[in-house]
């Protein structure tokens, strides 16, 4: 057990020693607002979460745009009508240390604090998981699989919980519609949405990992990160 908890230990060292030196394991850029990355995930009562891509066009927070995806996605993929106001979330997985990625998500902060009626941002940077579960021996994969919470850096566990309990808040003034995504919505954004549908919808992890594939998952620090949650 000491011998386990000692190559737990040097694993936590070791991601954030790469996270320091800046090492990059995600797609480089973002990608300009694309309806086609653009997905309804969940609906609670009067509130909404939805994943994607950047909400950028021509260097502008595209808020009308966004707004008019989201509500076409929920007809098309949710089979419902969204209020005719809400309080858009924007869950933004961009890391600010990231020269690429800095700019996009200083015009989302900008936007917000100029607007904040129309919705507030949060950002929380993901990097995913160096190695998988299936890179471990069995007793120490099982080890590692039993303190996730505790040692993850991306801490899913939480940050999903938080997002469900947003939803589930109903005393809302305004229904709130939360929008997560990273830079082209397919990796960090699929390690953070697949967990929440895992957790709270109970989708088959098989369906999930298709899905999440044909939406152009391939980052292999996200699919790790995804990997561990469903152990």
């Amino acid at each position: 057990c000491n011998m386990m908890r000692a190559c737990a230990f040097l694993f936590i060292i070791g991601i954030f020693i790469l996270h320091g030196m800046n090492i990059v394991f995600v797609s480089c850029s973002v990608e300009p607002l694309n309806y086609d990355r653009v997905h309804f995930v969940h609906r609670i009562g009067r509130n909404y979460l939805f994943r994607g891509n950047d909400p950028i066009l021509n260097n502008t927070f595209a808020y009308d745009t966004l707004i008019s995806y989201l509500r076409q996605r929920a007809l098309e993929e949710g089979n419902s009508t969204m209020p005719s106001l809400f309080h858009v979330v924007d869950i933004s997985l961009l890391n600010p240390n990231q020269t690429d990625e800095a700019p996009s998500l200083d015009i989302e902060r900008k936007f917000f604090q100029m607007n904040p009626s129309l919705g507030s941002l949060i950002n929380w940077p993901i990097i995913g998981d160096l190695l998988g579960p299936y890179n471990y021996t069995t007793p120490l994969r099982d080890e590692l699989a039993v303190t996730f919470p505790l040692w993850e850096h991306d801490h899913l566990p939480q940050k999903i919980e938080t997002i469900h309990d947003m939803l589930r808040d109903q005393t809302w003034t305004t229904p709130i519609a939360i929008y997560v995504h990273c830079g082209h919505g397919q990796d960090r954004t699929g390690e953070m949405a697949g967990a929440y549908e895992l957790q709270f919808l109970e989708e088959p992890f098989v369906k999930l990992w298709c899905y999440n594939i044909a939406l152009g998952m391939d980052v292999v620090v996200n699919e790790n990160g995804l990997l561990w949650f469903c152990e």
